[in-house]
């Protein structure tokens, strides 16, 4: 097999820790062999890293024993003798690079009758050993880097014969030479280990190495052809060579790379970094306002919420507006429906009478109009919708793409939860379009998602399915979560009654999250459990799981509060219809048409139209129901959701039974199963199946068979 070794990874950043999960996730097929080594605290920041891959196998090293040492070192020094050996094995404690040390250090001096009682003294003591030519390169050379080349070497390091000392620090094991380099027609060299790096660089006074840090940045920015490649190097030193301004310039170039890779603590610290060495007030204010914009773009919401919301008071003009918005879409992602709000219609008063309006205003409409469907009271929706249509439609092109994705999505979901679903599917399409910055990639699987849930409405389940699927296959291509798409995944399959891998799915969901500063993913799939729970008749676990989620429903401040408490109640409605509780299901069925016709959430609006109407069925109110339902024929008939058109129909006839007679009911229980066939005849023959075996489906079937 290929083996892949990942040495020291206790100084590997976050995002190369996640590359490495990343491919061990993906190439699973393969015969490949990871083998990563890491100090013993590397596993106190990580505890679990590793935990989650599959095959993975922990093999602690403990220091050598004194038998193993004696053995390594009779290897290295085959003509010592045994009182020495013992010398070292009681010196090195079973540390293997100590024990190399010490036998280097004896290689050099054999007539010596001391030992160095620690690594770093074994190395200072070779290295004060070394021939002047060598002392100086390795010096000089420690000033460059663990990695260093020949050619900056024979820059900076005022030296006769550079390959000479070069040839003389790999003979002594102090170096080692690459066999390819990463600077091209150059030689690449890296210390042995970064303790002798360390020393060596110890071992300099300090204005020397400022001489040789301002040497070495220098001949980089000539040698480079593109210097802003190894920004963070140069960065580091003219840090150390005591130039600020030149370090910051490099800081920031650096930042803005590693937030292009999506690394989030890299970039944080990097601008921090800057941040440290700024000399003013206004330099400062330019680097928080940068490191700000970039913990929004990269999602870490919370903190850029602090962030901006500490630095808007010291800004104006555009910058001020750039960082409201950025400001507020951290708010929508924190859960903060009223904060967004009040953000958002700041900075469209203020871009309104911007220069820059065109620019600005657009942006700004976008994030308010997702304040007002966060909110979702009376109105909102409607709002939602006019506002975030007044943004999109007017936005300059190739500007602001990331909000411009996220706009669009938020039209997409508030088209959908007011019923205009062909509105709805034409901007998740144009979601998916405006995703190509890799900054959008939530919106590019939003959308996609988004894409699924449309699709069922308008009862073109095999489509939806695909699409869903398709966003899902992306989520794990890109390495992003695939919790939202997955929640997204289940609407569709309870739809057709496949509930149980829609249970399945999100249990899994449910199991996995938990309260955060985001909570409509975790608060979701908890009532997607419930839901599948009802289709599958498991009305005792129904019962448990309600009101501890309703409860977290109906306390939160954004989306959860009326979207998805208006949905449990609905479901709490058909629980209590189940079990023969028609009053109980009459009071839960009016709050659900209630809080759906507050928000305008015209699906929601149906189911609870059709189990009022049962309700009042059960309770012998037969003419109330009859009114009630045929209203919701109607609504389901203008919404377009085939599952809606049969249901609402189905409940009619039961309800105009007792009143218009057999005649009248049979002819909705036709057009109900007429509508079902339908469905029928465009699935799949395995979910066509699974559909026609439905409980509530076999009983409209068989009645008029």
């Amino acid at each position: 097999p290929v083996v892949l070794v990942f040495e020291d990874i206790h100084w590997a950043d976050d995002v190369l820790l996640d590359l490495i999960g990343y491919l061990v996730t993906h190439v699973s097929d393969h015969r490949i062999l990871f083998l990563a080594l890491a100090r013993p605290e590397f596993l106190e920041g990580r505890p679990t890293w590793g935990a989650g891959m599959a095959g993975t196998t922990m093999l602690p090293l403990e220091p050598l024993t004194a038998g193993e040492a004696s053995e390594v070192i009779g290897s290295l020094l085959e003509s010592a003798r045994e009182t020495t050996i013992e010398r070292v094995v009681a010196t090195a404690g079973g540390n293997p690079l100590f024990i190399e040390e010490l036998v280097a250090s004896l290689a050099d001096d054999p007539l010596s009758e001391e030992l160095p009682g620690t690594v770093r003294a074994a190395i200072s003591s070779r290295i004060d050993a070394l021939p002047p030519a060598g002392r100086t390169a390795l010096l000089h050379a420690s000033v460059i880097g663990q990695t260093f080349w020949r050619a900056v070497l024979a820059d900076v390091g005022d030296l006769d014969d550079v390959d000479e000392a070069l040839e003389m620090l790999e003979a002594r094991g102090l170096v080692q030479r690459r066999s390819q380099s990463q600077v091209e027609h150059d030689v690449e060299f890296s210390f042995k280990h970064v303790l002798i790096r360390d020393t060596a660089y110890g071992t300099l006074p300090r204005a020397a190495r400022r001489q040789l840090h301002a040497a070495t940045a220098a001949h980089l920015e000539r040698a480079l052809p593109d210097p802003a490649e190894v920004a963070w190097i140069l960065a580091y030193h003219w840090r150390e060579a005591g130039e600020p301004s030149k370090a910051i310039a490099y800081l920031l170039s650096s930042a803005q790379r590693t937030a292009d890779a999506l690394a989030v603590e890299e970039t944080w610290d990097l601008y921090t970094r800057a941040l440290d060495l700024a000399a003013s007030d206004e330099e400062r204010r330019a680097i928080r306002l940068k490191r700000g914009l970039s913990m929004a773009g990269l999602e870490d919401y919370a903190r850029a919420k602090r962030e901006l919301g500490a630095l808007t008071p010291e800004l104006t003009g555009r910058e001020l507006i750039e960082a409201l918005i950025a400001q507020g879409h951290s708010a929508t992602w924190t859960e903060d429906s009223d904060g967004t709000i009040e953000i958002a219609t700041r900075a469209v008063e203020l871009a309104e009478a911007d220069e820059d309006r065109e620019l600005l205003l657009p942006p700004a409409l976008a994030l308010l109009s997702g304040g007002y469907g966060m909110r979702g009271e009376e109105g909102d929706l409607q709002r939602a919708v006019e506002t975030g249509e007044r943004g999109v439609s007017t936005w300059l092109p190739g500007t602001y793409t990331h909000w411009l994705a996220e706009g669009y999505h938020m039209q997409a979901n508030h088209s959908y939860w007011l019923g205009r679903y062909d509105g709805a599917l034409e901007y998740s399409r144009l979601d998916v379009e405006a995703s190509g910055d890799p900054k959008s990639a939530e919106f590019l699987l939003r959308g996609a998602g988004m894409k699924g849930l449309v699709l069922a409405g308008l009862g073109r389940y095999e489509e939806a399915l695909t699409a869903v699927e398709t966003a899902i296959s992306i989520a794990n291509a890109m390495g992003r979560p695939v919790n939202v798409v997955t929640n997204y995944s289940t609407g569709p399959l309870r739809d057709i009654f496949a509930a149980d891998e829609a249970h399945v799915r999100s249990s899994e969901i449910a199991d996995r999250l938990g309260p955060s500063d985001f909570n409509m993913p975790w608060i979701n799939a908890r009532a997607d459990v419930i839901a599948a729970d009802l289709i599958r008749g498991e009305y005792g676990r129904v019962e448990v799981a309600f009101p501890e989620t309703y409860e977290d429903a109906t306390s939160s401040l954004a989306w959860e509060r009326w979207l998805v408490s208006g949905r449990l109640s609905a479901v709490r409605a058909e629980l209590a219809l189940a079990m023969e509780q028609p009053e109980e299901a009459l009071e839960w069925a009016g709050r659900a048409l209630a809080m759906a016709r507050v928000s305008g959430r015209k699906k929601y609006e149906i189911i609870a139209s059709t189990a009022l109407g049962q309700a009042l069925t059960a309770s012998g109110l037969a003419g109330e129901a009859a009114t009630q339902l045929r209203t919701a024929v109607v609504e389901a008939d203008g919404l377009g959701s085939p599952l809606y058109r049969w249901q609402t129909r189905a409940a009619l006839a039961e309800a105009i039974r007792p009143v218009e007679g057999e005649n009248a009911a049979d002819a909705n229980l036709l057009e109900a199963a007429t509508i079902i066939r339908e469905i029928l005849a465009a699935l799949s023959p395995e979910h066509a199946v699974g559909y026609a075996s439905a409980p509530q489906v076999a009983s409209v079937l068989a009645a008029v068979s």
